[in-house]
C-alpha cells in the first residue's frame, strides 16, 4: 500500500462499506456485474484492512521485543 493511500485509509470506513456490500449481495439487491464489481471492491478492503491489522500488530509485538530489560515482578 502506497504512504498517500496509509494516510488516507479508514479501517473502520472500510469495515462499514464491507458490511453494506456484504448485506446487499446477500438480499439479491444487486446484478451481477454489479455483484462482480463489489466483490473486487471488497477484497481490495479486505487486503488493505488486513495490512492495517498486521502493522498494529507489529506495533504492539515490537515494545516487548525491543525491552532491553526483561519485566520485572516487582509490584
Amino acid at each position: 500500500m502506497a504512504k498517500q493511500d496509509q494516510d488516507h485509509f479508514n479501517f473502520e470506513k472500510s469495515l462499514h462499506t464491507l458490511e453494506e456490500l456484504i448485506t446487499n449481495s446477500e438480499n439479491g439487491e444487486v446484478e451481477l456485474h454489479s455483484m462482480v464489481e463489489n466483490y473486487q471492491t471488497g477484497m481490495n478492503l479486505i487486503k488493505k484492512c488486513k495490512a492495517e491489522l498486521d502493522k498494529a500488530e507489529l506495533e504492539i509485538k515490537e515494545p516487548k521485543e525491543l525491552a532491553p530489560f526483561p519485566p520485572t515482578n516487582d509490584a
